[in-house]
């Protein structure tokens, strides 16, 4: 039975060959999680590679199931996006390296949740259908290229590694699925960048939400709120007649440093809280959430 949303992987060559990527991409090749594994047809060539490795599951019925196949195996019965992967690494002594095979639906979630967590991880591996690799991967100018295409552009080092067919999956998606590679970090993908905090992280997400809240229209008409209430100085001019998707990564990070100046005092919800207008704004909890 379909667990809460999760197609189920089925092909054994496939599961080994994702658990060796896993230990290819690994620095240590310790503190592995694996995040909802399910049936545990992942868990299997993984506990072959990493003994000591820990799982969540949210679903009490493949928890049991778990111990029952895995009696040496330290699963948790866990809603995966209520996890602290800081306090994860402190108890295990180290950055982790994850992996899973998450259901669909929670897949723009758990990236923010994972690049929130960068000073934390080493290493990601995880399926996501094709169409949503498709928008990491993104480069700016095309329809598919949005928020998290930037996000996990500049913090996430994303790596496409290979595509897998329904038929490895039980039950089979309506799609082709891809499995990437990312190594989260707090350092943008930008020329000479030096790490950027969580505040200054918070506002850069604040302001692609504000800018691709309205992608079709300039930057010039979507931004005037924040470059007429406090921003430091003025984004250079051509920037502002153009839409949301036509400024690169790097740009994005240029402009939030522009808008709201070099320093970690953070004030991005804050500031746009108080400017946007748009019906149903509110501050992010964390300036990381997906919601």
């Amino acid at each position: 039975k379909q667990s809460l949303g999760q197609n189920f992987l089925s092909d054994e060559a496939l599961a080994r060959r994702i658990a060796q990527e896993l230990f290819d991409g690994s620095e240590t090749g310790a503190r592995v999680v694996e995040l909802g594994p399910g049936q545990g047809a992942l868990t299997r060539p993984l506990l072959s590679l990493f003994p000591q490795m820990a799982a969540f599951e949210i679903d009490q019925r493949m928890v049991e199931l778990l111990h029952r196949e895995f009696p040496d195996l330290t699963v948790t019965h866990a809603d995966l996006l209520e996890l602290d992967f800081a306090e994860l690494a402190a108890e295990y002594g180290g950055s982790l390296s994850i992996v899973s095979n998450t259901p669909f639906y929670l897949t723009s979630q758990l990236l923010y949740k994972l690049l929130c967590a960068a000073e934390h991880i080493d290493c990601v591996v995880l399926t996501v259908q094709s169409e949503v690799a498709q928008k990491l991967l993104s480069p700016h100018g095309c329809k598919e290229y949005g928020i998290l295409s930037v996000m996990v552009q500049l913090f996430g080092q994303p790596e496409f590694l290979f595509d897998i067919p329904p038929t490895a999956f039980q039950p089979q998606p309506k799609c082709t699925v891809a499995v990437l590679r990312l190594r989260p970090t707090t350092t943008p993908a930008v020329s000479g960048a030096t790490p950027l905090s969580a505040a200054q992280r918070s506002q850069l997400l604040a302001l692609l939400k504000v800018a691709f809240e309205q992608r079709r229209k300039m930057l010039r008409q979507t931004l005037k709120p924040l470059l007429s209430s406090g921003s430091t100085s003025a984004p250079p001019p051509e920037w502002l007649t153009l839409r949301p998707e036509q400024l690169s990564p790097t740009q994005f990070v240029e402009l939030a440093a522009t808008i709201f100046g070099d320093g970690a005092s953070g004030g991005g919800d804050t500031l746009l809280a108080a400017t946007h207008s748009a019906p149903g704004w509110k501050p992010y909890k964390s300036g990381w959430d997906a919601s």
